[in-house]
């Protein structure tokens, strides 16, 4: 995975929290504006994109239905991947702009950034991995 497919893969998730939070003007400002930057006649469309996937999150939210929000994180996903692939100029503004998205995040919400958790068990070992808080009970 290059650096361009991490950044939309770190972005995503933000993105789609952040759409049903009091950050969401923020959000939709933002990417309408990395949009129209650097793909000019898709300004609008992303804004109309944005607005349908922020209702459609929150009827999943409201619904308890994770696969259709981690539906909508993928499709923003592969969306910031092509922006990116188009022009890979758009990445330092899309990581200036995730930064902004970060702190707008309710602190109970906000995503670890960066973490990627690796393990590799043999025998009887455990593992035991974790992004946020964790409580493990051995007996």
């Amino acid at each position: 995975m290059d650096e361009l497919e991490q950044l939309a893969q770190a972005a995503a998730p933000v993105v789609t929290r952040v759409m049903v939070t009091e950050g969401w003007a923020l959000a939709r400002s933002g990417l309408i504006a990395l949009w129209r930057r650097f793909h000019p006649g898709q300004g609008e469309s992303i804004g109309e994109e944005l607005d349908d996937s922020r209702d459609e999150l929150t009827a999943a939210r409201e619904a308890g239905d994770e696969s259709a929000v981690a539906g909508l994180q993928n499709e923003w996903e592969r969306r910031l991947a092509r922006l990116l692939r188009r022009d890979a100029n758009a990445a330092p503004e899309l990581r200036q702009l995730l930064d902004e998205l970060r702190a707008a995040l309710p602190a109970d919400d906000a995503p670890t950034p960066g973490v990627t958790l690796n393990a590799r068990a043999s025998g009887h070992a455990k593992i035991y991995q974790a992004g946020r808080d964790m409580t493990i009970t051995d007996r």
